[in-house]
């Protein structure tokens, strides 16, 4: 081997590409099989294996999903992206991505952000709830959400201020009502998401619930806002839903899935799954939140790590 060759770039295992996407190995092997987005390392004699071209082809799916489209269509909006890039055929990003950036952090996974910064939107947001004034919160939050989407909003801004406002109030012992000034106004603005939309693609919802003793249902407001934006309905059920009330509920909406979410160690009550793993009709059952723990879970339910991989795990369990 000369000096100037390069040695064969080592490949990622399909487990590997799809803990780093947050979805099932299974629907990485779906995408391959139904848009051409599989592993191209053909090496003779053993399993395929996607190089870290192959990986961000698959990041530039996955967000064009989280954005709207289809897979089928997200799919062509990777490849086109990467053919593209390739040709040198123009210096910013296509259509669909303009404005944004991909960018990795120190685990591996990938964000959205704009390119603009959040700064901005995290500091007027900031100045509004610190003056309890509700409907600049609603404005401020709303126009996000409408120029950048519930997703970027919640992981860039939302996220950011609400932990601000937690830390304020854990090191001085006041400000609680900021934090719930806060928290009303990004349920109010979820719910305009949600109630727009009209003409769902999913013949079976997703069911979601609180714990039977959690009462934190906000980020079960931010699934059901995250999925109506990609044209998926959703039954909210809010906090502390008994599990007799959860399997009534199951029986009857048959859902096409359900997320179950325990904020803290306290109210994660595995009785839940033994209770919905008896029905005759078995959805995706996901653990959403910090208070599962994986040796908590029985066999077969999937833990919701953050909003992106529970979002793209619930767009495949509802068939689109």
């Amino acid at each position: 081997m000369s000096d100037t060759a390069q040695a064969p770039e080592a490949g990622l295992t399909v487990s590997a590409v799809a803990s780093r996407l947050g979805v099932a190995p299974a629907t990485l092997r779906t995408w391959d099989r139904r848009y051409g987005v599989g592993p191209s390392d053909h090496s003779e004699g053993q399993h395929r294996r996607y190089t870290t071209r192959d990986l961000e082809r698959l990041l530039l799916m996955r967000h064009a999903i989280l954005q709207g489209y289809p897979p089928a269509d997200a799919a062509k909006l990777a490849l086109a992206e990467e053919n593209a890039q390739d040709a040198n055929a123009a210096e910013t990003p296509s259509e669909p991505f303009r404005g944004l950036s991909l960018v990795s952090d120190d685990d591996d996974t990938n964000v959205v952000i704009d390119l603009e910064g959040p700064r901005a939107s995290i500091r007027a947001l900031n100045r509004a709830s610190s003056m309890l004034d509700g409907q600049a919160c609603d404005r401020i939050i709303g126009n996000l959400i409408e120029r950048n989407g519930v997703v970027w909003t919640w992981i860039n801004v939302l996220c950011p201020v609400l932990s601000m406002a937690g830390e304020s109030w854990e090191r001085t012992n006041s400000g609680i009502e900021v934090e719930h000034v806060l928290s009303e106004s990004i349920i109010n603005q979820f719910r305009v998401v949600t109630s727009a939309l009209q003409e769902p693609t999913n013949a079976k919802p997703v069911l979601l619930a609180g714990a039977p003793n959690e009462l934190h249902t906000l980020p079960l407001y931010v699934i059901a806002a995250g999925l109506a934006e990609l044209n998926i309905s959703a039954r909210m059920f809010g906090a502390r839903l008994p599990i007799e009330a959860l399997s009534s509920a199951f029986d009857r909406v048959g859902p096409s899935a359900v997320v179950i979410w325990s904020q803290t160690r306290g109210t994660a009550d595995a009785a839940v799954w033994e209770a919905l793993t008896q029905m005759r009709h078995m959805p995706l059952l996901m653990a959403g939140g910090y208070g599962w723990q994986e040796e908590d879970l029985p066999q077969g339910i999937e833990r919701g790590i953050d909003l992106q991989s529970t979002l793209l795990s619930l767009v495949a369990a509802t068939g689109r």
